[in-house]
C-alpha cells in the first residue's frame, strides 16, 4: 500500500528516514512529504497549499493510501480524507488529532515575523519528551524548519461528511489507547466522536517516535496498513454503518449492480430472449427500470418530466416500447438508456437527502394524500426485487450465470463515478 507520511510542526519528510526502510521491507511504499512553508525563508504558503500537496500525493497514488499524520499534521491528515475519501483508505493519526472545523491549524505559538519557529524544548518537558536523550534532540532541532505563519493560522474547513465512513488508527505514544477512547468518549474530539470507525495501537514512547523508536513506530503503522478498510468492499456493497438515508441508496445501488451484472456483456439477440411462459427479457427490463428510473425520480418525487432517452417517445404504447424491441435497436442503446437513467436518478437522490431529506412531501399525490418521498424510494427498491428475480432466471436460461451478488472483478463505471450517500 502506498503510505504518506506528514510530520507535525517544524519537520519535514526528512523526520521518517529511520521509519522508511521498515516500511519498504514490509512490502509497502513510503512517501515523506515536505509540504509548502516549510523553510527558513519567509513563504507565502498558507494551509490550504499544504492541503493541496496532500491531495496531489494521494491522487498520484494508484491505489488505496495510508495517510499518516503526527501531531498537528494529524488535521491535515484527517483533511486529505475529507478531501479524498474515495482514496484514502485509512488514516493513522500519531501522537495528535484531528482539529475542529473553523479553527485556527496551530494556534500554539505566535509568528514573529510571518514565521512559526521551534521554541525549544521547555513547553515539552515531560512524557513529550522524557524518552529523548541529549544527542536526539540535537539531531531533531537540527530538523526543525520554521513554518508560515499562513500555515498556522490558517482555518481548518472540512467539506465532506464522507470523511466518518474513512477508519482512523489512533497510534498513542505519550499517552495510552485508554486516554485517547476516554477523551474521545467524553466528547473532547469532536471529530473523532463522529468518526465511524476508530481503533487503537499503543507505542510506548514520547511525542516523537519516530526518532526514539522508530522500528515500534513502523511496526504500528504496517498493522494500521493491513487492518481491514473500506476500500476492500465492492462500490455495490451497502455500509457497515451510516445513516438511515444511506443505507436506503446504498440498497438501492446493490439491486441496481445486481440487475445489471445479470443484464451485461450480451448480444441484442441474447438481450431478446425470452422465457416461453413470459413476454419479459433482459433487454425489455433494461428499458423497463430506465422509465421506472426517471418516473419516480424525476416525475414522482421531484414533479419534472422524464429525461430522454429513457423515457418512452411521445404516442409510444408503454407495454409495446419496453417489451417488444424494435429491429434496429442495439445492445449498446439499451445499456446506454439503462445507465444514464440510473445516473440521474442517483444525482436526483442525492439532491433530496441534501434538500429536504426522506421526509420531505412528494410532488406526485395519491387521491388527496401526498407521501413523502421515502415511499417512493422504498417503491423502487420494491420494482428492483421483483425484476432482479425475473434477471435470475432469464440470465441463467441464456449461458448460466448465477449469483446472488456480482463477481468481485465485475466493474459497473455508474458507481464508481458517484454515490448516492451525501457528502
Amino acid at each position: 500500500m502506498d503510505i504518506l507520511l506528514i510530520a507535525g510542526m517544524w519537520l519535514d519528510g526528512r523526520a521518517w528516514d529511520a521509519v522508511v526502510p521498515a516500511l519498504e521491507a514490509a512490502g509497502h511504499t513510503p512517501l515523506a512529504l515536505s509540504l509548502p512553508g516549510q523553510g527558513p525563508e519567509r513563504s507565502p504558503a498558507t494551509l490550504d497549499d499544504q492541503v493541496d500537496t496532500v491531495v496531489a500525493a494521494i491522487d498520484a497514488a494508484d491505489g488505496p493510501v495510508l495517510v499518516v499524520g503526527h501531531s498537528a499534521a494529524a488535521t491535515l491528515a484527517w483533511l486529505a480524507a475529507d478531501r479524498r475519501p474515495g482514496k484514502v483508505a485509512r488514516v493513522a493519526l500519531v501522537g495528535g488529532f484531528p482539529g475542529d472545523d473553523g479553527e485556527p491549524y496551530f494556534p500554539v505559538f505566535p509568528a514573529v515575523e510571518g514565521v512559526v519557529t521551534f521554541p525549544g524544548w521547555e513547553p515539552f518537558e515531560g512524557p513529550d519528551s522524557a524518552d529523548l536523550d541529549e544527542a536526539t534532540r540535537r539531531h531533531i532541532e537540527s530538523l526543525c524548519v520554521p513554518v508560515a505563519e499562513g500555515v498556522t493560522g490558517g482555518v481548518v474547513r472540512y467539506e465532506s461528511a464522507r470523511r466518518f465512513d474513512v477508519p482512523v488508527t489512533l497510534v498513542c505514544p505519550e499517552f495510552s489507547a485508554a486516554d485517547a477512547r476516554a477523551w474521545v468518549a467524553a466528547g473532547d474530539v469532536p471529530e473523532l466522536a463522529r468518526a465511524r470507525h476508530v481503533d487503537e495501537i499503543d507505542v510506548d514512547s514520547g511525542h516523537w517516535p519516530m526518532f526514539s523508536v522508530p522500528d515500534a513506530l513502523a511496526a504500528a503503522l504496517v498493522e494500521a496498513a493491513e487492518r481491514p478498510h473500506l476500500l476492500d468492499l465492492p462500490p455495490w456493497e451497502p455500509p457497515i454503518t451510516g445513516t438511515d438515508a444511506e443505507h436506503l441508496g446504498a440498497s438501492l445501488d446493490r439491486l441496481r449492480a445486481t440487475f445489471r451484472w445479470k443484464a451485461d456483456g450480451l448480444t441484442i439477440d441474447q438481450l431478446r430472449r425470452r422465457l416461453p411462459s413470459s413476454r419479459l427479457s433482459l433487454g425489455g427490463l433494461l428499458r423497463h427500470l430506465a422509465v421506472v428510473e426517471d418516473d419516480i425520480f424525476a416525475g414522482r418525487i421531484a414533479g419534472e418530466r422524464s429525461d430522454a432517452p429513457a423515457s418512452m417517445p411521445e404516442g409510444a404504447d408503454p407495454e409495446a416500447w419496453m417489451f417488444d424491441l424494435a429491429d434496429d435497436v442495439t445492445a449498446d442503446d439499451l445499456y446506454a438508456v439503462y445507465d444514464d437513467a440510473v445516473r440521474r436518478a442517483r444525482e436526483r437522490y442525492r439532491s433530496l437527502v441534501e434538500d429536504g431529506g426522506l421526509d420531505a412531501p412528494a410532488a406526485m399525490r395519491f387521491g388527496g394524500l401526498r407521501p413523502h418521498a421515502r415511499r417512493h424510494v422504498h417503491d423502487m427498491l420494491e420494482e428492483y426485487g421483483r425484476h432482479t428475480g425475473h434477471a435470475d432466471l432469464l440470465r441463467e436460461a441464456i449461458d448460466g450465470r448465477v449469483g446472488e451478488d456480482p463477481d468481485p472483478t465485475w466493474t459497473w463505471a455508474v458507481l464508481t463515478e458517484t454515490r448516492t450517500t451525501t457528502g
